[in-house]
Parts: C-alpha cells; sequence; structure tokens
C-alpha cells in the first residue's frame, strides 16, 4: 500500500495528539480553542501579525485590549472576524 507508514505515522501522532490535548476539553472549550485557532490563522493568511495568544486575549478582554505592537486596524480587523 502507497504511504503506509506515512499514514501510520499520522495516526500514532493524532493519537497522542488528542490523549494529550482533546479529551481534557470539554466540547465547548474543545470548539472555542479551535474557533480560536481558525481566527488567528485566517487572518494571519491576509497579512494580520496577531498571534493565536492575541487572538485569544482580544476574544477574552474585547476591543478594550490592544496587544502591544498591534495597530487598532488589525485589532478591529480580528474581531470582525471573530468566527465565534
Amino acid at each position: 500500500m502507497m504511504f503506509e507508514h506515512e499514514i501510520e505515522e499520522y495516526e500514532r501522532i493524532r493519537g497522542t495528539y488528542l490523549q494529550k490535548v482533546a479529551d481534557r476539553m470539554g466540547q465547548r472549550q474543545w470548539m472555542e480553542y479551535n474557533e480560536i485557532l481558525f481566527s488567528a490563522h485566517s487572518c494571519a493568511i491576509e497579512g494580520n501579525s496577531f498571534t493565536v495568544d492575541d487572538t485569544r486575549m482580544l476574544r477574552e478582554q474585547g476591543m478594550s485590549m490592544v496587544p502591544v505592537g498591534r495597530s487598532l486596524l488589525e485589532c478591529t480587523e480580528m474581531a470582525e472576524n471573530r468566527q465565534f
């Protein structure tokens, strides 16, 4: 079978990830985690410099928080792009 070794390695890594990260979260926490990742990476593709942590902080604190070194424009773009 083609790529059999790679598929086995992927399944091993996926199992470890599920055990160490995903299975420890409740469903709501898992959804919030993925929404933050999606928003951060989606905006990064468009040139926004927000990190995943910046995105999480914006979600928790709203527009009252502008991370150091980030523009108000980036903050507004991120807030508008929120998938949550």
